[in-house]
C-alpha cells in the first residue's frame, strides 16, 4: 500500500447492509489506489481485528479519519474507537 492510497473500513454488525456494502463496493476493487474492508461484526470486535489487520493507521505512521455512527456503534463505548487508535493523531472521530 502507498502512502497515498486510500483505505475504507467498514464495521457493521447487521447482515444485511454488509450484504449491501459487499455489494455496492465491488467495482471499486479495479481502482488502482483505493482499497477497502469490510467487517460483518459488532464495532468493538471490527475495529480491534483492523488494528491487527492495518496497523500502519494505529500507530501513527500514517494519518487516519474515522467516522463512527452514533447510531450504529450500538453497545460500543465512544473510548473503543479511540483506544484501539493507540494514537493521538487520529484526523477526527466524530459522535454525535
Amino acid at each position: 500500500m502507498e502512502s497515498r492510497d486510500i483505505h475504507c473500513a467498514f464495521v457493521e454488525m447487521d447482515t444485511d447492509r454488509c450484504e449491501y456494502l459487499q455489494n455496492h463496493l465491488m467495482p471499486f476493487q479495479a481502482i488502482s489506489g483505493v482499497n477497502y474492508s469490510i467487517a460483518c461484526t459488532p464495532f468493538s470486535e471490527g475495529i480491534d481485528e483492523l488494528a491487527k489487520q492495518r496497523p500502519e493507521f494505529f500507530t501513527g505512521r500514517l494519518p487516519m479519519f474515522a467516522f463512527i455512527d452514533p447510531f450504529g456503534a450500538t453497545g460500543a463505548p465512544f473510548s473503543a474507537g479511540v483506544s484501539a487508535s493507540g494514537q493521538s493523531k487520529i484526523g477526527s472521530i466524530h459522535q454525535l
